[in-house]
């Protein structure tokens, strides 16, 4: 390991030492609970938060639906999301049964952009 390496390590340490992590999770929970409230009076919305036990261990928002009320399924409002304007990323995780979401990423004010793009996604299918 070089210096620099070293140098980048020891600030890393230093600054996640230093860093409030219940206010980063509070704020985590704010972003999902803006998104899911923009869908919660849609028809058979159902919403939960989980955190993967492998890999950004942190709150993801999934999000499901009847297909039958809400003609869409999650890989094509995903694909929705991602060739609209702005362009929203759904996490990977998204299958044929939800669309998941990924908060920890968002800079402020984004989890409001996501939340009336997804919105105007599931309530325009």
């Amino acid at each position: 390991m070089n210096k620099e390496e070293m140098l980048g390590m020891m600030v890393a340490l230093e600054t996640f030492i230093k860093k409030d992590h219940a206010a980063e999770e509070k704020e985590w929970e704010r972003r999902i609970r803006t998104i899911t409230d923009s869908v919660r009076d849609l028809p058979s919305i159902q919403t939960d938060t989980y955190v993967p036990p492998i890999a950004n261990h942190v709150p993801h928002l999934r999000i499901k639906w009847d297909q039958a009320q809400i003609k869409l399924s999650p890989p094509e409002a995903m694909k929705r999301l991602r060739e609209g304007t702005p362009s929203i990323e759904a996490c990977p995780a998204t299958n044929d049964k939800e669309l998941v979401f990924a908060v920890w990423m968002l800079q402020p004010g984004e989890a409001a952009v996501v939340a009336r793009r997804v919105r105007a996604v599931l309530k325009g299918a």
